[in-house]
């Protein structure tokens, strides 16, 4: 599927078994032509392989918002690469996200003064 695809975006969680997920294997797979687009942490993938697959291939290119959860000297590696775009994950920080968290926030207080609470994490 990696070799056929245009696109491909990668959005799992980080645990045990997506450690390392895209590997040198998968990435050499992917067509020297595709857009690889990950909001996923940066454990996912070997980032030595993604950056010489950057190199090797000047019509693939990522794109993350995970830049921010990188290391500096990850980030400046691979940011000097031209066909890498990493930015900081800053989806949660529009107007309305954080009107809505803090509406949220209100609620879950109200409730928990009631002795009703909500969004209870045990």
């Amino acid at each position: 599927m990696a070799k056929e695809s245009e696109i491909i975006s990668l959005n799992l969680a980080h645990n045990p078994e997506t450690t390392g997920i895209i590997n040198q294997d998968v990435l050499n797979a992917m067509a020297d032509d595709c857009v690889f687009v990950s909001t996923a942490p940066p454990e996912l993938i070997d980032l030595e392989a993604l950056a010489n697959k950057l190199r090797s291939s000047k019509d693939f290119y990522f794109i993350s918002d995970q830049g921010d959860e990188l290391s500096k000297e990850e980030q400046q590696k691979l940011l000097a690469i031209p066909n890498c775009i990493m930015y900081p994950s800053i989806a949660y920080i529009s107007a309305e996200a954080r009107a809505n968290k803090q509406d949220i926030f209100m609620e879950n207080i109200k409730a928990a003064l009631a002795g009703k609470p909500k969004n209870r994490v045990s």
